[in-house]
């Protein structure tokens, strides 16, 4: 299912990081690890639209 998931883009992946993974420090983590993929988390939109 892992990796059907990941073929229909439905997990975002990136290098992992000692620093990133092993902090215990977990309110904004989700919003570092976006970062060091450059990933500006106020982009992103609950909702997604047709152009």
């Amino acid at each position: 299912q892992l990796e059907s998931e990941i073929q229909a883009n439905g997990w975002l992946t990136g290098p992992a990081s000692r620093d990133l993974v092993f902090d215990p420090t977990f309110d904004d983590k989700w919003q570092r690890a976006l970062k060091s993929i450059g990933i500006d988390p106020a982009m992103l939109f609950g909702t997604a639209g047709h152009a």
